[in-house]
């Protein structure tokens, strides 16, 4: 049987005696891949009488795992501008006989014709000078590809491989899924530039850096390195998807690349950029209510500190110690008080490094003297006994940020302890470091939330019906961090609990090393 090419019969009789007398299998196929003509040595290598093969698919004559493969190749050489493809000199193409028996062979195929009259011709040779062997190795090399190529389907990644001369090569179900609207163009031998042409056809360009267009380019330190050319790109899809790629230079010059869904990535920045942006106003508005309160606050309590200091300059012949000492006990009541608001407006500012101009050189012993006083003024149900050592413990700081990590302790400790608090005060020089530590007999705190404690807004297990916002321990660590110290709980010798403040005798420098060094470590805690 020979293909009606043309309306010249002699022509159709020449190509037919011509099929006849060379020397490989020559196999003609229509467009729906049935098999028209099939010549003496191809009936000889498959084991088939012609009457038994045309008119059939040509899938007869393929291994089932090499079936799927082959008809895609045929589909994008159909489609492609290539007349002719030659052979390419190895393995490549597995051939299956009559009898189920399998062999390695080399084909060439040219296209003819067009429209409803298309059709191919495959010029297949049989290898021969194989070893024993050879043809199941080259049969399992195909079988493992086609693994290979069957698991890539499985990705949630969308794959796509272009050769060295960047021809599309390969690709994967989920690149078609991702981008559907660019599945029709996918074939076999696409170019690079065509390829790109109908992503950005396809989609709207978010971001593009050295993708696409001027990527083309890549250069030979590029497929040395192995390194992605230019950043990823993201593009959205027309069904409303966010897809980043990205380029890769493989050893053998050829290229992949890889893409992946990341709408639901943009949909948590987005979130978590509102968040910031209503916890920013959440901050401006506390310290505009701060600001506020700071102001009605101030007014009454600097009538009281005036009052209080026009008493004690009338009275000062003529009152008792004892008033004397409660109009003292009123004015730093007052100075307390308004110390505090400071302290809560100016909060936020314990997250960054203290300001230069606030370090100084203070007494540790001192300070914590000072806040035993005042806190007693006001606790007056609790036993505090201070132990200090021989000798002053000088040290560099923001005085006003360590005494009121210093109090939050001690208020802590006073606050947890029940009708009866007992606390105890110990300074002492360890080291390059001066320690404050304060032991109390109250409920105590769960060893498995001792870290805890230091995080913003927690509150340990045990102290519900107790007020609290979660934000003193915090406020304590962050004064260790930004000192250069820390603040650690250890258990102590009864009931209760025991914490430490330790700050080094010694500021950091004035770089800011020690606020960083708090954003990376958090703060140090021992046990």
């Amino acid at each position: 049987m020979t293909p009606q090419l043309d309306d010249d019969p002699r022509a159709t009789a020449r190509l037919g005696a011509l099929l006849e007398c060379i020397n490989d299998a020559a196999i003609i196929v229509d467009e729906a891949g049935r098999i028209v003509v099939f010549n003496r040595n191809a009936r000889q290598l498959f084991g088939y009488d012609e009457h038994e093969v045309v008119g059939r698919q040509l899938d007869i004559l393929l291994p089932e795992g090499a079936r799927e493969n082959h008809a895609r190749h045929l589909r994008g050489f159909a489609s492609s501008a290539e007349p002719i493809r030659r052979m390419g000199g190895r393995p490549d193409v597995m051939g299956r006989r009559k009898d189920g028996s399998i062999f390695a062979a080399e084909a060439s195929i040219a296209r003819f014709g067009s429209g409803d009259a298309l059709e191919f011709l495959a010029v297949v040779r049989n290898l021969d000078g194989l070893r024993p062997g050879d043809a199941e190795l080259v049969l399992g090399a195909r079988a493992a590809k086609a693994q290979f190529l069957g698991a890539i389907d499985h990705l949630s990644e969308g794959l796509a491989y272009f050769d060295a001369d960047r021809r599309l090569q390969q690709w994967n179900a989920p690149l078609c899924r991702l981008i559907p609207d660019i599945a029709d163009r996918l074939q076999v031998g696409l170019p690079l530039e065509a390829f790109t042409d109908a992503l950005l056809a396809a989609t709207s360009r978010l971001s593009l850096t050295r993708f696409g267009d001027d990527a083309t380019g890549t250069t030979a330190a590029d497929s040395a390195t192995g390194e992605f050319v230019g950043e990823c790109a993201e593009f959205r899809t027309s069904q409303g998807r966010v897809v980043e790629a990205c380029r890769r230079i493989i050893p053998d010059g050829g290229i992949i690349e890889l893409y992946r869904d990341v709408t639901d990535l943009h949909a948590k920045q987005a979130a978590l950029q509102r968040a910031v942006g209503e916890k920013d106003a959440m901050l401006r508005e506390q310290r505009r209510f701060l600001a506020i309160a700071n102001h009605e606050f101030r007014t009454p309590l600097a009538i009281i500190d005036s009052s209080s200091q026009l008493l004690r300059a009338r009275l000062k012949d003529h009152a008792s110690s004892t008033v004397t000492t409660r109009l003292d006990r009123i004015r730093r009541a007052v100075e307390r008080i308004v110390d505090t608001i400071d302290w809560a407006i100016n909060a936020s500012d314990i997250l960054d490094a203290p300001r230069e101009e606030r370090i100084e050189s203070f007494d540790l012993c001192v300070l914590v003297d000072e806040i035993t006083v005042a806190l007693a003024d006001v606790h007056h149900a609790a036993r505090i006994s201070i132990a200090h050592p021989p000798e002053p413990l000088v040290i560099e700081g923001d005085r006003s940020l360590v005494g009121h990590a210093v109090e939050n302790i001690v208020s802590n400790a006073i606050k947890f302890s029940g009708l009866s608090p007992e606390v105890v005060i110990e300074t002492a020089a360890e080291g390059d470091v001066a320690r404050v530590a304060v032991t109390d007999n109250g409920i105590g705190i769960p060893e498995s939330e001792r870290e805890a404690v230091f995080e913003r807004y927690h509150r340990a297990s045990n102290s519900a019906g107790t007020p609290g916002s979660g934000i003193g321990l915090y406020l304590v660590s962050r004064v260790a961090q930004l000192h250069g110290g820390f603040v650690r709980i250890e258990t102590p010798p009864r009931p209760g609990t025991r914490m430490v403040l330790g700050l080094p005798f010694r500021f950091p420098t004035r770089s800011g090393d020690a606020g960083e060094k708090g954003r990376d470590d958090e703060v140090h805690r021992d046990h």
